[in-house]
Formats: C-alpha cells, sequence, structure tokens
C-alpha cells in the first residue's frame, strides 16, 4: 500500500471534488510522506544546487522504478512505496560526489568528467537492463554500462547534451541516440550516435542527413509520424522559429519538412523537457505538443505549441483553436516543461506543463482533454506547491509510477528548492492495478505454436509494447521466468521517443509472431515442446521504460506426436544470468517432458568450489526438487573470476538434455560464507 499516514488517507477519500468522476480526484501531494528531504538541492554544500535533469527507470529490475539525477545525488534507489535513498557515492547534500565508495560504480558529475546537464537510461547492449548516457555543455558525453545493478564506464564521446532521445534509425533493433544542446552562452550542438548493436556508438550526424547543430535546437522528439514504418525526428529550431519534421526513408536518412511558429523564442532553451509525442484527437496518428516559456504560437491565452498531424506526417500549429483558459488570467500560461498523460484514465492524453518562473497556481498547470484534443486548464485537482524562482537553474516534471500502484504520478524537479511528488488518486473500479495488460488469454495450441492475445490496459498512452514472460511451472514470481518476448513495435519507448502499439501502428510491426485483432494482441509462440505444458503472463511497458506487475498467469499445451519419445526434456537456466556478479548467487532451473522427468538424473555442477560444496558436487542433492522446477536458494563463497554452471537432466525415456551459463564473480567473498538451499512450486528463495 501507499505509504499513507491514516489522517493523510481519509482526508484524501474525503476531499474528492464534486467536479472529479468517481475514479479519479486529481493529484495529492504526498512529497512529506515520502522524505523528500533526504534529496533537497538547497544551498551549494557539497555540490552543484542545480537541478538540470534526471530520468526514470528500474536499473536493479526490482520492479521499482529508480531515478538518476545528473548533478547532485546521482542515483536515486526506490526503496518501495516511492521512497528514493541516494545510492551513488554522494549520499547527501554535503559531501562532494565520487568522494566515497559506491557498491553501484555508478558515477556523475565534473569530478568524474562525466557531462552533469542530461541523463538517459537506455538498454544499449541489448541485455534486458537498462544502461545510462549522460552529458554535459562542452563535457564528455558517457557511456556507463549495467551489469546487474553495478556500473562501467565503456565510452567517453565528443557531444554537448541537455536534452538525449532515443530511437531506432534503422529498425535493427538497437537503440541509437539523438542528443541536442542549446542554451544562451553555451555550445549549439547536435549529434546522431548510431549503435553497432552492443552498444558501441558512433557520430553518424552528416552521414545522416540532421547536421543542424548550428540551428539552436530547443526541442526534440521521435516517432514514426507519416504512417510509413519507420521512425522519424521531429525537432524545434530556436534559430529559424520552426518545427522542423525529418522523414525517415527507412534506412536511418532524412528529408526535412518545416511549419512555421508565430512569434519568437526569447526564454525557452534546450534544457526544458519541451516537446512531446502522442495521439491527442484520437485519429490514430502522432501529434505533437511543445511547452514554452514564450508567448509563440497561435494562441492568445497560453505560449504552449500544438502541432496537428493530418496522418500523412503534415502538421498544423493549431493552439489557437486547442487550448482554453477561463478567467482570472492575464497574457499567456507559459511553462517550458511539458508531458502528455491521460491523468484522468478516460482514454485521452491530457497535457502538463510546469515553469520554475512563476509560483501557484501558475507554475504547474493541468490542461484536460475532451477526447477530440481540446485542452482546458484545469485549476482543480492540482494541489499548491512551490515558488517562483527565477534565478534558479534546472526544472522539470516527469511521469512515472513512483509507488508501484499501477497508476502514473508526476515528479517535479527544481534547481534550489526541493522535490514535489504528486500522486495520482485515480484507481481502476475492477480494482487491477490500471497498467496490466486485461483478459490475457491462450487462444489455440497446435500446429507447433501456442497463442496467446490480451488487451491493453484501457487508458491512452505515448508509449505501449509489451513482455511476455514463460514459465514451465505455475506461480514462479517474475525473476524465476523466462523473459520470452517483447511485443511492441521497439523496446526503447521513452519519455522523447513515442511508439504505441495500437491498431493503426500494428501494421508496422516487424515481428510475424504479433498481430492485432479486434482490439487485442496477439502473440504466437513456436518455440515449444509438444507435450510441454507452459504458462505465461503479460506485462505492459509504458513512459520511462516503468514495467508493469504481470497479469495473471494462464497456460497452454500442445499434444505431444504419438510414438516412441526421441525429444530430449526441455531445460533451463533461469538464475544466475550472465549478468550476475556477487560471490553469492540464486540458482534457479526449470524442466519438463512430455514423458516426464527422471528426477534422480537432475545434476546441477559448478566448476569452481563454492562454500562446503567442492567444485563438481552435484548441488541438485542438497535442493527441493518438484516437477517442472527446481530451486536453490544460495551458493556462497563463490571466488572472483569466470564460473561455469552445468545443469543436466533426462526423461523417463533416456533422453539427455545439457544446458551451460557462464557469468563472473567480481566480488570477493565474505567471512564464513555458507551454502543453504530450499525449493518450492512456487516463489523459491
Amino acid at each position: 500500500m501507499t505509504r499513507w499516514s491514516a489522517c493523510a488517507l481519509v482526508a484524501s477519500m474525503l476531499a474528492v471534488p464534486s467536479w472529479a468522476s468517481a475514479q479519479w480526484g486529481g493529484f495529492v501531494d504526498v512529497s512529506a510522506d515520502r522524505e523528500v528531504a533526504r534529496y533537497d538541492f538547497e544551498g551549494a554544500a557539497g555540490s552543484n544546487e542545480n537541478y538540470y535533469d534526471g530520468d526514470f527507470g528500474d536499473f536493479d529490475g526490482d520492479g521499482r522504478i529508480d531515478r538518476a539525477i545528473i548533478s547532485r545525488y546521482g542515483l536515486l534507489w526506490n526503496a518501495g512505496e516511492g521512497i528514493f535513498v541516494p545510492v551513488s557515492s554522494q549520499r547527501d547534500a554535503t559531501t562532494r560526489p565520487n568522494s566515497r565508495p559506491s557498491l553501484t560504480g555508478y558515477a556523475f558529475g565534473d569530478e568524474a568528467r562525466i557531462g552533469n546537464d542530461a541523463v538517459q537510461w537506455v538498454d544499449l547492449d541489448g541485455d534486458g537492463d537498462l544502461d545510462v548516457v549522460q552529458g554535459g555543455n562542452g563535457e564528455p558525453f558517457v557511456v556507463q554500462m549495467n551489469r546487474g545493478g553495478r556500473f562501467t564506464v565503456t565510452q567517453r564521446l565528443s557531444a554537448s547534451a541537455v536534452q538525449i532521445v532515443t530511437t531506432d534509425l534503422e529498425r535493427d533493433g538497437d537503440a541509437d541516440l539523438l542528443v541536442a544542446c542549446w542554451f544562451a552562452g553555451g555550445p549549439a550542438d547536435f549529434t546522431v550516435f548510431v549503435n553497432d548493436g552492443r552498444g558501441e556508438l558512433t557520430d553518424e550526424t552528416a552521414a545522416r542527413g540532421l547536421d543542424i547543430g548550428a540551428r539552436q535546437i530547443i526541442g526534440l522528439a521521435s516517432g514514426d509520424v507519416d504512417g510509413d514504418g519507420d521512425f522519424d525526428v521531429l525537432a524545434v529550431s530556436r534559430e529559424a522559429g520552426q518545427l522542423w519534421i525529418f522523414s525517415n526513408d527507412g534506412a536511418g536518412s532524412f528529408t526535412r519538412r518545416e511549419v512555421d511558429v508565430a512569434g519568437r523564442f526569447r526564454v525557452t532553451s534546450g534544457f526544458a523537457q519541451t516537446l512531446s509525442l502522442g495521439d491527442i484527437d484520437g485519429d490514430g496518428d502522432l501529434d505533437a505538443i511543445m511547452a514554452t516559456d514564450d508567448y509563440v504560437g497561435s494562441s492568445s491565452v497560453v505560449g504552449h505549441l500544438a502541432f496537428v498531424n493530418d496522418g500523412s506526417g503534415g502538421f498544423a500549429e493549431e493552439a489557437g483553436s486547442r487550448f482554453v483558459v477561463a478567467g482570472g488570467v492575464t497574457g499567456r500560461l507559459v511553462g517550458a516543461n511539458g508531458k502528455l498523460l491521460d491523468v484522468d484514465y478516460d482514454g485521452d492524453l491530457d497535457f502538463l506543463a510546469f515553469t520554475d518562473l512563476a509560483g501557484p497556481p501558475l507554475n504547474f498547470q493541468l490542461y484536460l482533454n475532451d477526447g477530440d484534443g481540446v485542452f482546458t486548464w484545469s485549476r482543480e485537482g492540482v494541489p499548491a506547491f512551490g515558488a517562483g524562482r527565477p534565478s534558479s537553474v534546472g526544472a522539470d516534471a516527469d511521469v512515472a509510477d513512483l509507488n508501484g500502484d499501477g497508476t502514473y504520478d508526476v515528479w517535479v524537479g527544481i534547481g534550489g528548492g526541493q522535490v514535489t511528488h504528486l500522486e495520482n488518486t485515480w484507481r481502476d473500479p475492477s480494482g487491477l492495478p490500471a497498467d496490466v495488460p486485461r483478459d490475457v488469454r491462450v487462444e489455440g495450441a497446435e500446429g507447433g505454436a501456442i497463442t496467446l492475445s490480451w488487451s491493453p490496459p484501457p487508458f491512452a498512452a505515448t508509449a505501449r509494447h509489451y513482455i511476455v514472460h514463460r514459465s514451465l511451472a505455475a506461480g514462479r514470481e517474475r525473476r524465476d521466468r523466462e523473459r520470452l518476448r517483447v511485443v511492441g513495435l521497439t523496446a526503447f519507448e521513452d519519455e522523447g521517443f513515442s511508439a504505441p502499439l495500437g491498431e493503426r501502428s500494428a501494421s508496422a510491426l516487424l515481428d510475424d509472431a504479433v498481430s492485432w485483432r479486434d482490439g487485442r494482441v496477439q502473440f504466437r509462440d513456436e518455440d515449444i515442446e509438444p507435450g510441454v505444458r507452459y504458462f505465461y503472463s503479460v506485462s505492459h511497458v509504458g513512459p520511462e521504460n516503468a514495467e508493469s506487475a504481470p497479469s495473471g498467469e494462464v497456460s497452454g499445451q500442445v499434444s505431444a506426436p504419438s510414438g516412441a519419445d526421441e525429444r530430449a526434456p526441455r531445460l533451463q537456466i533461469v538464475s544466475p544470468t550472465t549478468e550476475s556478479w556477487a560471490s553469492s548467487v540464486r540458482l534457479v532451473v526449470t524442466h519438463a517432458d512430455a514423458s516426464g522427468i527422471d528426477a534422480a538424473s537432475l545434476s546441477l555442477t559448478l566448476d569452481v568450489d563454492a562454500a562446503g560444496a567442492p567444485a563438481g558436487t552435484n548441488l541438485a542433492d542438497r535442493a527441493s526438487v518438484r516437477q517442472g522446477d527446481v530451486t536453490i536458494a544460495w551458493v556462497s563463497g563463490l571466488p572472483v573470476g569466470p564460473v561455469e554452471l552445468v545443469a543436466r537432466v533426462a526423461d523417463v525415456a533416456g533422453n539427455v538434455a545439457e544446458s551451460r551459463r557462464t557469468f563472473a564473480v567480481v566480488v570477493e567473498p565474505g567471512a564464513a560464507p555458507s551454502l543453504s538451499a530450499s525449493g518450492s512450486p512456487a516463489s523459491g528463495a
């Protein structure tokens, strides 16, 4: 449950305004309960008080969203219920960064020669966890690879950065990067980094037709805006006063179209997170909303811009007819940090904007969408917080499920002050978390495949793909299931990269095993063994790479062929992974067979000595073995260096399967290590 006091919980339940739906009662400021004073930005003691930028991502795979912050603290670990704890080399505001050891090895800031103006989580090497890239104005652009929650610098590149956007230029299945920098008095730069698939980045800016660094880029996003199946690039040039649409030719090279912006950009800089892509009017294509600190565009009541897509990548700026502000405001509402989010979960994208140039109620603006792309400013449901701080540097408003309840909240960071947590009070009437896929079922099990289908979560999204998890035994927790397949247009969506899987975008799917039928996603699993029962669950991935809780479990089995069993058993090492690095590891091996497993044949051996277990010891003898599942909770005391686990098992017909997994221990074993073993048919150890 969310970390509420009893009084706060009762008050929030009683204070639902009359205008709200039964499900949505607005936002609640829970900053005090979330102990945000652990990572304040007041004063200059210890390090830079400027906030600059941050990004959310679950870097350690524990199911809770964490936070990278670029100029102070570096890395915030979500300890649960939205309580964040500094875990890098700087634990408080009184000590300098990188001045003490850090278990994560995460480095940041000037002291480590790492740019401190922009940060982005992204899986660069395709191993399933989030790596991190960081940049600054004139400082090195740095790549740190993640290995089981520990970070190592692998590249230092030349590029200034205050904005970093992920994309996939050639749709070759790896993450490329778009990097921009402009602010008054700083460098003007724009770089395209192309990934070789292993996480090595190469500057290919000129070759891709995107040599636009001198044109003062203050807004940047990527997505398929013309519906041709590849990912285009949108950039806002302050110098030209235009939105530029770079159409991808499918091979990662671009041609440009322009849309003029009325007025002149004076205040907005690249530091702000300005440009968002999303379908604001429900017609199936990606529109663009730009938050600004300037009096620009066709509206007389806001300085924000609404670029509406005609379906083929042609945009018209329509803020004058898309924003409604009623009563009591002189001039225009502005705020250069913006996000599209279905805040009230009614099936359309609303708009949030934040500025640190004013106090409440003008600093945090909520615009509710009527479903047709018309946004009305709402003061209700928005708590008052903060104050105008025109001398501060750096502010942002980010969307993430901070407390793990399945509903997207808002994080507001500001230089010189404390972070604000705005908890979204919406709850799904079904009682399910809002972001979990609905009605997962097996549609068929024949022809050498098992076909699953599910319905999307019932809200609008700027980012949406899915992960299918599979196991050979029922009831396993997520860490003990195979991460079978990413289902979507890309695995790399983030706040600047919008590629939600839906009815229209499904035509761009490159995976023949995935389809869209009657409002449902279908996935065909062809990697199966006849006669073996498989157990599946599906999770949803939305903004900030945030993975939902898994759906309920379903199972399917293709009938075994008649005649003698000549097939080897299905055998899989789930843990350790190749990313494991500790001297104590958790072993999980699953196995199944149509004719049945010979339990006595199971063998699990290591090629090095463990605590109380010399190399070659059959560790299966120390585990509780269940049909289709074996768990050895912990093996301790492993030496530093490579370790190989070998698993073997036979079925009752005598067919043998073998699987091997090598990982590298990098931490010395502690004193008095021991080996403990246990097993369960449900969650293991």
